[in-house]
């Protein structure tokens, strides 16, 4: 038997032209969406334009308008621009808008048959929350709480979103109001989101400048396995909350049910992971100063310097319990000083 009469040269020499085949086949599909996109679809953009903003108007009941589309062929795919992309509110009349929209589909549309971006990039929205005197909330004017209308409430279009591979949001503004508590209305702005998806799970970070009534900086960044939004408990991964001088006081409201804290202002880091519902470990590392405490049966407390280091770890049906360096100061003097407390429940 000759060298290349051996199985493993024949079984090479079958691959390699199938390999050949595969690949001719795939650069003349290539070859002829790019003709087609190139010859077909960019000179009809204004037609498409109008067809897309009226599509997405019947879709979400709402008016929907886009001043601008613009296409181009990049690499193997080609990518959509959408210029000032705005929708309208149904509460209060101020639309939800983003400055540019860019949508770069994947190929593995056709192998799914629902469409799917390979990235997708979105620039100077305006986003607006607001819980209402019904304790309803609404993002931009549309009800996100109740689940009524259309498909909002079976998840869907949240499962959609964690099947696209990359969504990256740049100088982001962010409201937020409290109408049921009568709270002033808090502002974040240059607002960065990073959200990633692929064979190990989802990723997301999150940055932003909140107003200076609220602090320095906030950024937030969690890594999970799960892609059904109705069956979160199956989720697993971590969340971590990193903040710098955060003022407590405009949210002292939400803290009643702890006692009322009346002031304070410090950094942290928050950490947790979670599995099947359940918190696995809870981190935290804060330094607080100046902070006054009013528990709901007591006088007020105050506490000039608070820091120290949390952790609550589940083993089995026990939580352990440690705190490193705790310091705490009041008015009187120093209650602990870089002490160590352990336990479990």
């Amino acid at each position: 038997m000759s060298f290349l009469q051996l199985p493993v040269v024949a079984s090479l020499k079958f691959a390699l032209r199938w390999g050949g085949i595969l690949l001719a086949v795939a650069g003349l599909l290539l070859a002829t969406a790019f003709a087609v996109f190139s010859i077909w679809f960019l000179p009809n953009l204004e037609h498409y334009r109008e067809e897309l903003a009226g599509q997405l108007s019947r879709q979400t009941g709402r008016v929907v308008t886009i001043r601008q589309l613009q296409g181009q062929w990049l690499g193997v795919a080609p990518r959509l621009d959408l210029y000032g992309v705005t929708m309208a509110n149904p509460r209060d009349g101020a639309a939800l808008s983003f400055d540019r929209v860019s949508l770069t589909p994947a190929w593995r549309s056709l192998l799914v048959w629902s469409p799917r971006f390979s990235h997708i990039v979105v620039d100077g929205p305006v986003i607006d929350l607001v819980r209402g005197r019904d304790g309803v909330l609404y993002l931009n004017g549309f009800d996100i709480s109740s689940g009524t209308g259309g498909h909002a409430g079976d998840g869907s279009a949240a499962n959609w979103w964690l099947n696209q591979s990359s969504l990256v949001i740049n100088n982001a503004k962010l409201s937020w109001q409290d109408e049921l508590l009568g709270l002033p209305r808090f502002r974040l702005d240059k607002g960065q989101a990073e959200f990633s998806s692929g064979l190990f799970g989802h990723g997301l970070k999150i940055t932003g400048q909140p107003s200076a009534a609220l602090g320095r900086a906030i950024a937030l960044s969690a890594q999970w396995r799960g892609d059904d939004v109705r069956a979160w408990k199956d989720w697993l991964g971590e969340l971590r909350v990193d903040w710098q001088g955060v003022k407590v006081s405009p949210w002292s409201r939400y803290l009643k049910q702890w006692g009322g804290v009346r002031s304070g202002e410090g950094d942290g880091v928050f950490e947790v992971a979670f599995s099947h519902g359940r918190v696995d470990r809870l981190k935290t590392n804060i330094a607080l100063k100046n902070a006054a405490y009013a528990p709901t049966d007591a006088g007020e407390l105050n506490v000039p310097k608070l820091g120290g280091q949390l952790e609550v770890v589940r083993d089995g049906d026990k939580y352990r319990i440690e705190a490193r360096n705790l310091t705490l100061a009041s008015t009187t003097g120093l209650a602990f000083d870089r002490s160590r407390i352990s336990g479990f429940w």
